[in-house]
């Protein structure tokens, strides 16, 4: 499956994707530890007093998690790397839902930036809901087991939603990424098939 991408590529992202991560948490809003997580569970989280640097932080934490995520299955087929990259997906669910709550809950009327805040967190959800759908069938099962979904048909509706407003930075990605899935599935399923037709 992974056989055009070689063992020292993917170590070499691997090492890249975990200097992101210490790179971005630096401008991550701090939490005071436990005292912190119990007053998240008591009480709705102020997304109000996130500066702007610190909600494009979560934004870029959840991508880069996902990114973590993906490079993790093309890693190998074993077991423990099995288990990895679920521990990984888990986390990049929790980071994108609470981005997803972020633009829920925010006061938005004082910032300019919402738009690209919105367009990665669509952008990331749909990807994450494709990747998910992408799994095999008895791995889909237990992921939906464990309260993880992923269709096909968010990563579309959040993709198409992205390329119609045009107005953000990411509309060329969710283009990119919503042809090469129909490309690449078109080509994959034509030739499981051995005819030609869409998906």
């Amino acid at each position: 499956m992974h056989n055009f991408i070689s063992q020292k590529h993917i170590e070499e992202a691997s090492s890249v994707l975990g200097q992101a991560c210490d790179t971005i948490n630096r401008f991550r809003k701090k939490s005071s530890g436990i005292v912190d997580s119990l007053g998240r569970m008591l009480k709705k989280t102020d997304y109000d007093s996130y500066t702007e640097v610190e909600l494009h932080a979560e934004l870029c934490y959840a991508e880069t998690l996902l990114l973590k995520a993906v490079l993790t299955l093309c890693e190998d087929e074993t077991l423990v790397s099995f288990v990895k990259a679920g521990l990984k997906v888990r986390t990049c669910y929790q980071s994108f839902r609470e981005c997803w709550s972020i633009l829920q809950n925010r006061n938005w009327s004082q910032s300019e930036y919402k738009s690209d805040f919105e367009s990665g967190v669509r952008m990331g959800v749909g990807t994450f809901n494709l990747m998910i759908s992408l799994l095999p069938q008895r791995v889909m099962k237990l992921l939906e087991f464990i309260g993880f979904g992923g269709n096909r048909v968010s990563f579309h509706k959040h993709s198409r939603d992205q390329i119609v407003r045009k107005l953000n930075c990411r509309a060329l990605d969710s283009l990119l990424l919503l042809l090469n899935c129909a490309l690449s599935l078109s080509f994959s399923y034509s030739c499981l098939t051995g005819r030609k037709g869409n998906v």
